[in-house]
């Protein structure tokens, strides 16, 4: 670069010996910029670098070298080109911040952290359910980029009366959308769950359905193949149907005869395991099946796992000629079937997989009940 050239109000610049800018008659070379001045008993140099790379032009520099001169007189800060650099820095950092925060406050962006964080820590049904409820939600609005802070009580309760006519879904659904607006009042990501105030509707109780053994047998009976096989699972180990759908290889041990359920139910939602013997039937079933891959019930046009069954089973009710029942409904009649031969409470909450015992008291109750059984001690003298 050439020597210094002074301008005015302490500015200077040098020129590139090769690079130029402008064209014609207005061509010149490159120059770079800086200004020394005193401040508090000490000289101080402004750096600012190549015209057109690091400013605009040198009416740039004259206009920041006078404006920080007038600060200096005024005891205003910035009063330096370091200090003006980091004012702009924190400025856009913060205008960042802000519209980052923005962002977050929006149901888009809710929904998708949502879902993503559900995504490892949850069933591929209960993110299927999730994300259904979801979609509807952002349809009623209208409007992807709604923030959170728009959205109220009434608003929700008004799609909840629209989408779901029975009281068991608009609760199911009620519960989803609480759920999500409490994700983001966790993250501080906004202040206000809109949904909470709201209250579930009142549903009818009613008895669980336990379906005889002769009805599961002849359902088991009639089917085919691989699903034979999953309904045995299902009946000889009392799973959720998600845990079998989930079930792999690695989870059962021919040598040791054992089976290993996993389930996401406990507090968190971290999977946790429950090993138990397998029966001599499921044993037989499973060492039936062909290896197919990771998973033991797999779909065999696509490969994948199994994820939904529930047609086959009503399919196999209707021409078994029996009441329909669902796949916890062998959980029902294995509970049942278990307290009834007086097993001890605290080993039914392991095959069921429940986390409290006070879960198992209360499901086996709702199943059995004992008042009868008891109101008739009161006639013994």
């Amino acid at each position: 670069m050439t020597k210094w050239i002074y301008g005015e109000h302490g500015i200077r610049y040098r020129e590139h010996p090769t690079k130029t800018i402008g064209v014609g008659k207005y061509k010149r070379p490159l120059r770079y910029f800086a200004c020394t001045y005193k401040w508090k008993g000490k000289v101080v140099a402004d750096i600012f670098g190549w015209e057109g790379i690091d400013f605009k032009n040198e009416a740039e520099v004259m206009a920041v070298v006078l404006k920080l001169r007038q600060n200096r007189r005024d005891r205003i800060p910035p009063f330096t080109r370091k200090e003006l650099l980091a004012q702009r820095a924190a400025a856009e950092k913060e205008e960042k911040a802000v519209e980052e925060q923005k962002e977050k406050e929006t149901l888009t962006f809710l929904i998708t952290e949502r879902l993503a964080i559900m995504k490892g820590h949850c069933t591929p049904a209960y993110y299927k359910d999730n994300d259904e409820v979801f979609v509807k939600f952002n349809a009623y609005l209208k409007n992807p980029a709604v923030r959170v802070s728009e959205i109220n009580r009434e608003c929700i309760e008004k799609f909840l009366e629209r989408q779901y006519r029975t009281p068991g879904a608009y609760n199911y659904a009620f519960t989803i959308l609480r759920a999500l607006f409490n994700h983001g009042v966790n993250r501080s990501w906004f202040d206000k769950n809109p949904a909470r105030g709201i209250k579930k509707l009142g549903t009818d109780k009613f008895k669980k359905y336990i379906p005889p053994k002769k009805d599961l047998d002849a359902v088991i009976n009639l089917a085919k193949g691989v699903d034979k096989i999953f309904f045995i699972t299902l009946k000889n180990t009392l799973a959720r149907v998600g845990e079998i759908y989930a079930l792999t290889w690695d989870d059962i041990s021919f040598e040791n005869s054992t089976i290993t359920l996993w389930t996401r139910k406990k507090r968190g939602g971290a999977r946790t395991p429950r090993t138990f013997e397998m029966t001599e039937e499921l044993r037989q079933a499973l060492s039936t099946l062909e290896k197919k891959g990771k998973y033991v019930f797999v779909n065999e046009e696509t490969g994948e796992r199994f994820e939904d069954k529930k047609k086959v089973l009503m399919g196999l009710c209707k021409r078994a000629g029996v009441e329909r029942f669902t796949f916890h409904s062998f959980r029902h009649y294995g509970a049942s079937l278990l307290a009834k031969n007086n097993v001890a409470l605290s080993d039914i909450q392991e095959i069921l997989g429940h986390e409290s015992v006070t879960t198992t008291a209360i499901y086996i109750q709702s199943l059995i009940g004992s008042k009868n059984k008891a109101i008739h001690l009161l006639n013994i003298t």
